[in-house]
């Protein structure tokens, strides 16, 4: 795969990804990962691997009184094949509360 390809790929999981997240859709957010896909969040022990692991992680996270996005991630940088994919990046994360006031902060 082309390190172009596999970006424009990588930006595309990550804009349906904050979809879902917004929209609080458990299924349509756990349906973007691989069966064995594994997800790292901001905490530290905060992991998740697998559909089930996945499906815990994101209701704990929907429980909460805030939603999260993030605005683009630059500079992109992937790595991995046709069967992995991962990247890193520096982002802001987007906070959104129930009344649609936002807070944003750097992260990366």
């Amino acid at each position: 795969m082309e390190p172009g390809t596999r970006q424009e790929l990588v930006k595309d999981a990550l804009r349906g990804f904050e979809a879902q997240l917004r929209l609080r859709n458990l299924e349509g957010a756990v349906s973007l990962f691989h069966e064995d896909g594994v997800l790292f969040g901001s905490e530290e022990h905060e992991t998740a691997t697998g559909i089930d692991e996945l499906r815990v992680f994101l209701s704990r996270l929907f429980a909460r009184p805030h939603t999260y996005g993030w605005s683009e991630f630059e500079p992109l940088h992937t790595g991995g094949s046709n069967e992995l994919v991962w990247f890193v990046a520096p982002t802001t994360v987007v906070v959104r509360d129930e009344d649609g006031i936002e807070q944003r902060a750097p992260y990366g």
